[in-house]
């Protein structure tokens, strides 16, 4: 799950935004040309991006979804660590960021649209 949600991430992101403290790491391209990677690389369109932040905070949702599910179901006594996360807990956090990333991008887009 973890790698799927960052192989979603790397393709409707592209990358991370400036001055973020998160890295979206490749998922697939890697061995190729360097001018291809940059373009994989690059953030999508504003029509693209919106497209995508729809189905990414439904995948948010459905992973919180599980995850509150699981820590219901968690037996009494093995409370985890702040330090020690689960895979899910993880995949979460990670799709949560890549909303949040998004919708910023979303708002950038529109200030620039407003400002031309």
């Amino acid at each position: 799950l973890t790698r799927l949600v960052e192989h979603v991430a790397f393709c409707s992101l592209g990358c991370a935004n400036q001055g973020s403290r998160y890295k979206i790491t490749s998922t697939f391209g890697r061995g190729s040309a360097d001018r291809l990677r940059s373009i994989l690389k690059s953030p999508l369109p504003a029509t693209q991006t919106a497209k995508c932040a729809l189905d990414l905070a439904e995948l948010a949702e459905a992973i919180q979804e599980a995850n509150e599910a699981m820590a219901s179901i968690r037996p009494p006594g093995k409370e985890d660590s702040k330090s020690h996360k689960s895979p899910l807990e993880r995949a979460s956090d990670l799709t949560n960021d890549a909303v949040i990333m998004i919708e910023r991008r979303v708002c950038i887009y529109s200030f620039d649209s407003c400002a031309r």
